[in-house]
C-alpha cells in the first residue's frame, strides 16, 4: 500500500514537471512578440534596416560637418596666428605665438596664467614672499594680494619643469587649447606695449583686462575639451541603431562644436583688440616725435643759414685776395693786416680776432 501511495506521488509530480515544462525542442509556445513583450528573450532588438540606415545617414552627415568646422577653425588659426608674428616682429616676450619657450627655457607670466589655469592650478601661488618658511617649523608669512603683486607676477619670466612642458605640448596639440596660447602671447606682447599704459585707452573706456581674458579663454578650452574626452567619438555598433543615442550625441556634440566656433572668434576679436593697441602705440609715438621736435625754430635755422653761407662766401673773398696780394710780393704786415680784418661791418665780435703777433 505504501509503494502505491509513493508511486501515485512521483506520477503526479511528473505530471505538473510536464505541464509546466513546454515540450523538447522549443522554448515557448506563444508568438515570438509575446514572449519579447514578457521580456522571455534577452536578445536586444534589432531596428528595422529603414530606421538605422536613416541613423547612419545622419551620423555620417553630422560628421562631416563637425570635420569642415575643424578645417575651418584650423585655417582662422594659422592665419591670425601667421598675422599675429608678423606683426609682433621679435617678440620681446622671448617665444613665439606657437607656444615656445625662449631660449632660456622660460615662459612669460600671461603663459604661465594660462598654463596654470588649463592645469587647473592657482597661478597666484606664484612668486609669493617665502621668508623664512624653508627652516623647520616656519610658516611662510601670511600673503596679501594687491594690484602691484598681480602686475608684478605677470612681469616676471617663469622656468616650467618638466611636468609643466609636457602640458604646455599637450595644450599647444589641442585644437582649443592652442587658442589659450595664442592669447596668452599676444596679452603678454599688448602689456609690454607702451600704449597700454598710457591714458589713452582710459580717456576712451577702451581698456580690457587682460589676465581675465586669457584666464577665461584657458577656461574655456579646459572645459571644451574634458566634455569631448566624456563624450568620444561617434556611436559604434549597438549604439548607432539607437535613436535616442543618436540624437543625443549629435545635439551634445553639435553644442560643443558651437562653442569651440564662439571661443575661436572671440579669440580673433582680442588679437583685433591688439592690432588696434599697437596703431595706438604708432599714434603715441608720433606724438611724442612732435613734441620733441616742437621747440626747434625752422625759420631761425633757415636765418642762421643765410648768414653762415654769407660768411662763408666772405672768408672765400677774403682768401682769394690773400692769395692775390701774396701773388704781388706785398710785404708781410700789409697780408697780415688784410688777413685779420673784420668780414662785417657791424663789429661782429666774433669775427674780429687780433693777429697773433705784430
Amino acid at each position: 500500500m505504501t509503494l502505491m501511495l509513493v508511486a501515485a506521488a512521483l506520477v503526479v509530480v511528473a505530471v505538473a514537471i510536464l505541464v509546466r515544462q513546454p515540450a523538447s525542442g522549443s522554448s515557448d509556445y506563444r508568438p515570438r512578440d509575446a514572449r519579447r513583450s514578457d521580456g522571455d528573450d534577452r536578445r536586444p532588438l534589432r531596428r528595422p534596416r529603414p530606421v538605422r540606415d536613416a541613423l547612419a545617414r545622419r551620423l555620417t552627415t553630422h560628421t562631416e560637418r563637425l570635420r569642415e568646422s575643424r578645417r575651418i577653425r584650423k585655417q582662422q588659426y594659422d592665419d591670425a596666428a601667421r598675422a599675429a608674428a608678423d606683426a609682433g616682429g621679435p617678440d620681446p616676450c622671448g617665444e613665439t605665438v606657437f607656444g615656445e619657450t625662449a631660449r632660456d627655457g622660460t615662459v612669460s607670466g600671461h603663459l604661465a596664467l594660462a598654463l596654470d589655469t588649463w592645469r587647473g592650478r592657482d597661478f597666484t601661488l606664484r612668486a609669493r614672499a617665502v621668508g623664512l618658511s624653508w627652516l623647520p617649523f616656519v610658516e611662510p608669512p601670511e600673503h596679501v594680494e594687491t594690484a602691484e603683486i598681480a602686475d608684478m607676477r605677470l612681469r616676471r619670466r617663469y622656468r616650467p619643469d618638466s611636468e609643466e612642458q609636457a602640458a604646455l605640448r599637450l595644450m599647444q596639440a589641442d585644437e582649443n587649447g592652442r587658442l589659450a596660447v595664442l592669447a596668452a602671447v599676444v596679452a603678454a606682447r599688448l602689456h609690454q606695449n607702451p600704449a597700454w599704459h598710457d591714458d589713452l585707452l582710459d580717456r576712451y573706456q577702451a581698456r580690457i583686462d587682460l589676465d581675465a581674458e586669457v584666464r577665461t579663454v584657458a577656461e574655456s578650452a579646459a572645459a571644451i575639451r574634458r566634455a569631448r574626452r566624456i563624450l568620444g567619438s561617434q556611436p559604434l555598433g549597438p549604439r548607432a541603431s539607437d535613436p535616442e543615442i543618436v540624437n543625443a550625441y549629435i545635439d551634445k556634440s553639435s553644442g560643443l562644436d558651437q562653442r569651440a566656433d564662439a571661443l575661436t572668434d572671440r579669440v580673433l576679436a582680442f588679437l583685433t583688440y591688439a592690432e588696434g593697441a599697437d596703431r595706438a602705440r604708432e599714434q603715441l609715438d608720433r606724438r611724442a616725435w612732435l613734441d620733441a621736435t616742437g621747440p626747434i625754430d625752422d625759420f631761425e635755422s633757415r636765418v642762421d643759414a643765410a648768414f653762415d653761407r654769407s660768411v662763408a662766401d666772405h672768408l672765400r673773398q677774403r682768401a682769394a685776395d690773400v692769395t692775390a696780394f701774396a701773388a704781388s710780393d706785398l710785404g708781410a704786415s700789409e697780408a697780415e693786416r688784410l688777413i685779420w680784418r673784420s668780414p662785417r661791418s657791424d663789429g661782429d665780435p666774433g669775427l674780429q680776432m687780433s693777429p697773433p703777433y705784430r
